[in-house]
């Protein structure tokens, strides 16, 4: 009986001990779980939103532009820091696009159409003079932006960057209703002035939740300009639009041969996975088939990067294809990719090897 007994009270204390373990696993799990969901969550919010962005650059290039408050003009000003601005735009936003055009004479001269490459950029620039006369409408200035506009595709955001030095706006047409096409259409003004607050550009953009902003200095003038690279603000109505976006092979010659993109000669070149066009610097639209081609990571960049270069120690590197801290070699260990694109602490791109498997 007392044999019963022990058996019995064996048996209890083995199925207590089985209990135990369930509930303990089960509450493994669920932290498990629960770290997922958090690190999900986490990812989700990390993600810089992929926003396709048209940003219409408008010069004022009228005789105000001439004043040399902003050492040696304000037009050489704008000029000469245009360029970095417009390079550092199209690297933090992939498959958007930049078209400029200049003000003067009561009009609005189409100087660039969008492009989504700095190349060649400091040469239109450059094209620019200021003229002896004055004559800056802003009313033309938004016609001129709304056409531009009209042949682009309809899903991206669209923004108009106006630089302008005019103490005012001379308008020949109605700006009223050039205004309200442009509300009805969701572009966006932003203005920069060197003349101060003027009350008409002042309510244009607070009509289009622009940014009005007047700097005192050519740093300050930097500063300014640099906002508008990362958008400000994220339109809360959702438009889903396939995009065909094609991912290009890279191509190195021992004859140079031409690009469809700028028919210049080039060594090397990406060639379209869809037409086979050689182009020589994506991401751009394609000129013969009209798709995106782009690399993958250039339109795979989180926000989160910076904290990355935190954590890297000085023997350490940044994966580009998936953004994970790896050690210096050809292999990165999260996405296992053979040849990988790194950036060291110190800042420098190493091109390792070929990552996408480039012939």
């Amino acid at each position: 009986m007392q044999i019963e007994d022990d058996h019995m009270d064996g048996s209890k204390v083995q199925a207590i001990q089985e209990k135990l373990k369930n509930v303990q696993l089960s509450k493994e799990n669920n932290t498990d779980n629960d770290r997922k969901m958090k690190s999900d969550e986490q990812f989700k919010a990390d993600q810089q939103p992929l926003i396709m962005r048209n940003i219409y650059i408008i010069i004022d290039a009228t005789k105000s532009s001439k004043i040399n408050d902003f050492k040696p003009s304000r037009l050489s000003v704008i000029i000469k820091n245009l360029p970095q601005f417009i390079t550092k735009f199209l690297l933090h936003n992939p498959l958007s696009q930049i078209g400029v055009g200049t003000a003067e004479q009561y009009a609005c001269k189409h100087l660039l159409d969008f492009k989504s490459s700095s190349i060649d950029m400091d040469k239109y620039l450059n094209t620019i003079k200021a003229t002896s006369e004055s004559g800056f409408s802003i009313a033309a200035c938004l016609q001129s932006a709304l056409y531009a506009f009209s042949q682009t595709q309809a899903h991206t955001q669209s923004s108009v960057l106006l630089i302008t030095s005019s103490p005012y706006s001379d308008d020949k047409m109605n700006l009223e209703s050039i205004l309200n096409q442009c509300e009805r259409a969701q572009i966006r003004v932003d203005i920069i002035s060197f003349c101060g607050v003027i009350r008409i550009l002042q309510s244009i953009t607070r009509r289009t939740n622009g940014e009005y902003l007047s700097p005192i200095n050519e740093e300050e003038f930097q500063q300014l300009l640099h906002k508008f690279v990362i958008p400000s603000h994220i339109n809360n109505e959702q438009i889903y639009q396939l995009v065909k976006v094609g991912f290009p092979s890279s191509h190195v010659l021992s004859q140079p041969t031409l690009c469809t993109c700028h028919f210049k000669l080039v060594y090397h070149f990406f060639k379209c996975p869809r037409c086979l066009s050689k182009i020589c610097s994506p991401p751009m639209i394609c000129p013969t088939c009209e798709i995106w081609v782009t690399q993958p990571f250039q339109i795979l960049r989180p926000t989160n990067e910076l904290q990355l270069y935190r954590k890297m120690q000085e023997d350490q590197s940044l994966c580009f294809g998936c953004s994970s801290i790896t050690d210096f070699s050809a292999q990165c260990y999260q996405c296992s990719n053979n040849v990988i694109f790194l950036i060291t602490k110190q800042g420098f791109v190493q091109d390792v090897a070929d990552f996408f498997n480039i012939k």
